[in-house]
């Protein structure tokens, strides 16, 4: 089956144990051959590539041009402590947004303020299993301080995840729960790394995790929105049961929400919860070039009225237009599967 580019975003692929790729005539589409089916996609259309566990050398004509189009190849197994990152690299940018993130990163306050809003925003879409405080982080707190509270309060979250899924394991275990969460944040972090890469910011300078030996921005910008992914393998698991291949049925189930719309009240649009990992990119960059005095995340919600968000970015969704918005805003958001 041939996926086309659709009109807004170009689609992720994951694919276990490659075993063949085959590039068209006119280098315009690959077909990717790998353990258990076969898909055919326009190169255009293609935002990232996830090659899971053992896979034959991919040629050197298919790299290139995925380089050229930009599109990331990340290579994950299991035995791995970090994946392999194969990317077209830094480009010219004229806003010079690299010098910036780097600035910021060593202004104590502004990394904090990324960081207690990052941390901020994960714990409220932790809401859906347990109930978490407004306002957790202070103003004043070290990152140290910071991160003890979010352990404290993911430990609480991961307790009350397995126990109410009847299953007798942790987040850190051997279970094929987990093995499946782990599949499902490397899929959505290759997603993440891709808008990264696009807006010329460093993956290896991050706000809240402070190593620059992993990309470290990839997993800040990814902690908001775990919780949504953890959601969705919840609900597959309470209605379906746990599938006989799980970790891959759980790429499928992550598909799903990634294409599901949502409403935004940061900037007041319906987009898909794919833009949204779009949008807290957009965000950061619009912090770290000072057209914004504060970082905004992007998070499914309801419409609550009040004034509108100062914010200079916008998501490539729906835009608030016409009379009928407002009440199409309150049914996407009652039908969110994030409600």
């Amino acid at each position: 089956m041939i996926s086309k580019k659709p009109s807004s975003h170009k689609l992720p692929l994951w694919l276990p144990y490659l075993q063949e790729i085959i590039l068209s005539p006119n280098k315009r589409t690959l077909t990717f051959k790998y353990n258990g089916g076969e898909t055919t996609s326009q190169v255009d259309g293609i935002h990232s590539i996830l090659l899971y566990g053992d896979a034959l050398p991919i040629q050197p004509e298919i790299v290139e041009l995925l380089g050229r189009k930009g599109v990331p190849i990340i290579i994950h197994r299991r035995n791995l402590a970090t994946n392999i990152w194969i990317h077209s690299g830094v480009r010219k940018d004229t806003n010079d947004i690299l010098t910036r993130q780097i600035l910021t990163r060593s202004n104590t306050h502004k990394r904090h303020h990324i960081a207690r809003t990052l941390l901020s925003a994960k714990l409220k879409s932790m809401r859906w299993c347990i109930p978490t405080p407004d306002q957790p982080f202070r103003k004043g707190m070290t990152l140290a301080q910071m991160r003890t509270i979010e352990a404290y309060w993911s430990k609480r979250y991961w307790s009350e995840f397995y126990n109410r899924l009847q299953i007798d394991d942790t987040r850190r275990g051997k279970s094929d729960l987990s093995k499946s969460l782990d599949a499902v944040s490397k899929f959505v972090s290759a997603i993440i790394l891709r808008w990264i890469s696009y807006h010329h910011l460093s993956a290896f300078h991050g706000f809240l995790h402070e190593p620059t030996d992993y990309p470290s921005l990839v997993y800040d910008l990814i902690e908001p929105y775990r919780s949504y992914f953890d959601k969705a393998m919840f609900d597959h698991i309470k209605t379906h049961g746990i599938d006989k291949d799980l970790p891959a049925v759980s790429i499928e189930v992550t598909k799903e929400l990634l294409n599901s719309k949502v409403y935004t009240e940061s900037t007041r649009q319906i987009v898909t919860v794919h833009e949204l990992l779009h949008g807290i990119t957009l965000s950061l960059r619009s912090y770290l070039l000072g057209e914004t005095k504060r970082f905004v995340i992007p998070l499914a919600g309801k419409p609550n009225g009040g004034r509108p968000r100062k914010v200079t970015f916008t998501l490539y969704g729906r835009s608030a237009g016409k009379t009928p918005f407002i009440k199409e805003a309150h049914s996407v958001a009652a039908a969110s599967v994030l409600s």
